[in-house]
């Protein structure tokens, strides 16, 4: 028995369109082809709705395909936001979530997504909590940071330097062979000509690398102890005797084995949803994701029982919707909540649910 509890989308729409989203990618039969024509026919809103999920995914194939089958009208695009979360819930039902419905459309401690800052070569960039950012640096490189994160930036003619002091960055590194991209966190120095990674400090300070695209080299630096980029050595160019970690796996750096592990495409795009603002949870416990959620706001919460914490949970989050998240625990969990104060929260079961526990 499956004891994940799954928070499925009332729009039974989004759950179809998903399906025929992963039926497009594999190609689709004649009989099919006949079956997804008589769908989107029978409501408008099915084509909308999966013509919009093609495109937020860039399903290219998709679209070309979709395009022969019926005429796109961008002017009947809606651009109700909540519409558009259900729709990207619509698509983790096809991998296996469920939706993490938003009960309340009341934002607080909402993330704030800072401007892009262009043609950057030098400076300090860094993100407060639930705040995530963009940097263009001044060769094309472009940094995503997210919640709570501080970098550092030296460019010079020679050398391309980022120092990651604290949280996580995704980086999509412009491609120079001649001045090779250096990412030095600790005593790790993570290295790039021209690829996609992304990297950050876990909570016990040990370092996470993820590469999304190309190919990168990890090796040591022994400038652990600096406190400005401009203290930093240029690290030597690593060498096929370094560590390579290439696209779609993941290694812990420090770990005793150095074990590097191999990530589904879906697994990637769930752990890189916070570009977009969500966090998306797979079976994990509701210890674990109220763990995460809390990197996205000041809120504290705390269990007043700690068997709340081993329920496992699966669906979709938006950061800093703490409204909706308590409304959602209320709701599913029968989890009550009380506010102490603007910034820490007790969670609680219902009081019936004590009753019969006493009984």
């Amino acid at each position: 028995m499956n004891n994940v509890i799954e928070l499925r989308s009332q729009e039974q729409r989004h759950d179809e369109a998903a399906n025929w989203i992963a039926k497009l990618d594999k190609g689709l039969a004649a009989k099919e082809v006949r079956a997804l024509q008589r769908w989107m026919k029978a409501d408008p809103a099915n084509e909308e709705v999966l013509l919009r999920m093609a495109k937020m995914w860039d399903k290219l194939d998709s679209l070309t395909c979709l395009a022969n089958m019926f005429p796109y009208h961008p002017s009947r695009r809606s651009k109700n936001s909540k519409a558009l979360l259900a729709i990207a819930a619509g698509v983790l039902a096809a991998v296996g979530l469920g939706y993490w419905s938003a009960v309340s459309q009341q934002q607080i401690f909402a993330p704030k997504q800072s401007p892009v800052a262009a043609a950057a070569s030098q400076g300090i960039y860094k993100t407060s909590v639930g705040e995530h950012s963009t940097v263009e640096l001044s060769d094309g490189t472009r940094i995503a940071l997210n919640t709570n994160s501080r970098v550092q930036v030296n460019y010079t003619e020679h050398r391309r330097l980022i120092l990651l002091e604290r949280g996580e960055l995704h980086i999509e590194v412009a491609h120079n062979p001649t001045r090779p991209l250096s990412v030095v966190v600790g005593n790790h120095v993570v290295q790039a000509i021209g690829t996609a990674f992304d990297i950050k400090i876990n909570s016990d300070q040990r370092v996470e690398l993820m590469v999304t695209d190309g190919k990168v080299r990890v090796g040591v630096h022994s400038n652990s102890d600096l406190k400005s980029a401009d203290e930093l050595l240029l690290p030597p160019l690593l060498t096929d005797e370094s560590v390579a970690v290439t696209k779609g796996e993941r290694i812990l750096l420090g770990a005793a084995d150095d074990v590097i592990e191999t990530l589904a495409p879906e697994e990637i795009a769930v752990q890189l949803s916070w570009r977009s603002g969500n966090l998306i949870f797979r079976g994990e416990s509701l210890g674990d994701a109220v763990a995460e959620i809390s990197r996205y706001t000041p809120v504290e919460f705390v269990f007043l029982n700690s068997d709340l914490q081993k329920i496992r949970v699966a669906g979709l989050f938006k950061t800093g919707d703490i409204a909706g998240f308590l409304a959602t625990l209320n709701a599913n969990f029968n989890i009550t909540f009380e506010q102490i104060d603007d910034v820490k929260i007790l969670l609680k079961p219902k009081a019936r649910e004590n009753a019969e526990h006493s009984s």
